[in-house]
């Protein structure tokens, strides 16, 4: 659900209802790319290199890496600083 919000904000091919919505490896229009379960390639050998969604503007030049997580109530700050620590190397 959440690939086929992104697709319908920045105007990438989706289909009409998300429940039915086949994510692609790479969804791209002129100003927005989207990958999806796609592996990072890079000059040094990263371990932790295949977040679940990034987004790039292409206009801004920036990427937003997203990574889905679902800890218990009491396990969600440990949860975000284990994958700010994990994808850090990538920015």
């Amino acid at each position: 659900m959440i690939h086929w919000e992104l697709c319908r904000k920045y105007k990438l091919e989706h289909h009409g209802k998300w429940y039915e919505h086949q994510p692609e490896f790479v969804s791209e229009n002129e100003s927005t790319k989207l990958l999806w379960d796609f592996m990072i390639q890079c000059d040094n050998s990263i371990k932790h290199r295949k977040p679940d969604l990034v987004l790039i503007d292409k206009q801004q030049k920036s990427a937003t890496i997203i990574d889905v997580a679902c800890p218990g109530d009491n396990r969600i700050l440990a949860k975000e600083v284990d994958k700010i620590e994990i994808y850090d190397k990538l920015k």
